[in-house]
Parts: C-alpha cells; sequence; structure tokens
C-alpha cells in the first residue's frame, strides 16, 4: 500500500552527501514511503481486529470530525463505563498535560475487561533499536504502565513492544535490558488482539514489486551507462 513517489520537496535530500545528489531524492522517497508504511500497518491492524474499538476523541473545535486517537479523560470515561462486564476494546491512547507522563500516543491500548488486563503496546516495523531509542521507548512505556496502575488500580498493566515483521524475538537488536522482557513479535500480538496476521502483510506487501521496478527504473535513467555495466558484469 505504501508506494514510493519521488517528489520535488525530496531534492533537498539528507543523503546527497552519502550517495550525491541523484540518487539521494530516491532514498528520501523510500523513507518517506516507509513511515506512511508505518502509519497504514496500524490502521490496517485497526481495521481487520475483532475487537471493537474505543471511541475516538473529537478534534479541537469539531462537533463531527474525529482524531486517530482517544484522549485521556474520554478514555476513562469509556472505561469506568465498562467495569464489571466482559468486553473488550482496542484503540490509540493519547495522553497529554499529565505530571510525570511525557506527551504521548500509545499506538495500541487493548483492555480485557473481564480479565482485568490492560495492555499498551508500541507497534515496530523494524528489530534494530540502537540504546538511546530502545531506553527512551522502554522508560516512556514504564511512566505510562505506573501512571494507568494509578488510574485503575483493580487492573493489570502490561507493557509491549510489538515487532510485527520478525519471528523470533531473539534475533532482535534491542540494546535495553530492560525493555526485552517487552518485546514480543506480531503474530503474538495479533493474537491477542483477534487481527488476521497474514492477510495484513498479503495487503502491505502488494506494491512491493511496484516500488522495485520505480527504483530501478529511476536509477537506470540516471546512470544508464552504470548500469549497463553492471548488467553486463553480472550475466
Amino acid at each position: 500500500m505504501a508506494k514510493i513517489v519521488l517528489e520535488s520537496k525530496h531534492n533537498n535530500s539528507g543523503y546527497d552527501c552519502i550517495v550525491g545528489g541523484s540518487i539521494g531524492p530516491i532514498i528520501t522517497a523510500t523513507h518517506a514511503a516507509k513511515i506512511k508504511h508505518g502509519t497504514e500497518l496500524e490502521d490496517l491492524i485497526n481495521k481487520l481486529s475483532a475487537i471493537p474499538q474505543f471511541e475516538k476523541s473529537l478534534m479541537k473545535n469539531s462537533k463531527t470530525r474525529t482524531k486517530k486517537s482517544t484522549d485521556f479523560t474520554h478514555f476513562k470515561t469509556q472505561f469506568t463505563a465498562l467495569v464489571g462486564t466482559k468486553e473488550k476494546r482496542l484503540g490509540k491512547l493519547s495522553i497529554k498535560g499529565v505530571q510525570g507522563v511525557n506527551n504521548t500516543e500509545i499506538d495500541f491500548v487493548y483492555v480485557d475487561f473481564e480479565k482485568r488486563e490492560i495492555f499498551i503496546c508500541e507497534m515496530k516495523s523494524g528489530s534494530d533499536f540502537d540504546t538511546k531509542k530502545a531506553k527512551g521507548e522502554t522508560q516512556q512505556l514504564k511512566k505510562t504502565q505506573l501512571f494507568l496502575q494509578g488510574q485503575f488500580p483493580s487492573f493489570t498493566v502490561e507493557p509491549k513492544i510489538v515487532l510485527w515483521y520478525i519471528d523470533d524475538i531473539a534475533n532482535s537488536n534491542f540494546k535495553c535490558t530492560e525493555g526485552q522482557k517487552f518485546l514480543t513479535n506480531g503474530r503474538q500480538f495479533a493474537n491477542l488482539i483477534a487481527c488476521p496476521y497474514s492477510q495484513v502483510n498479503n495487503i502491505l506487501e502488494k506494491d512491493i514489486d511496484d516500488n522495485i521496478d520505480s527504483l530501478l527504473q529511476e536509477i537506470a535513467k540516471m546512470y544508464p551507462n552504470r548500469m549497463k555495466k553492471i548488467l553486463e558484469t553480472n550475466e
């Protein structure tokens, strides 16, 4: 679903100093598509999960347009109304202006009201995180965990960092020992929230061949002689 589209805004690429001014914009466009892919991944999971959604909050100064997330005050109202039921809910949680918790949006909050369990889940399509990034993700999840435990003391709160595409989390490179206990793979997470893992991937992968062709065509146009020489060398 995330096609690589080369646009004029990609001309001032930060990659120019590594690969030159011709290929740099292509890499920038690919990076933009990767970010879009992450958004589409979250949207598809929400769409295809069998778990009902938390009601989303209205955008500021609007009576009809909604955000992609639920503000905490709105979330708490819905949560309280469902305590004591056998319901389940899934959504994106926005926490802002709360002392002790940095402004944050949790990619997925999943609540099983019958089991009195809250899962706060960050979605990652990659599996390689340096020390600074891994520690930052871990600390933010822990702060959010403590905050939600204080708000809903009769529920357990479990943080998860979901590495969607990896089969075995032992093969990941998450450089924070404390946060490694939060890691889970996409298939396990999909099973938790009743989402068809393979169907999500099949939808997202349908543009891969087109993206490969687009990249090769752009490079071939820029460097026809080099491409010809490379092809001849590898015949």
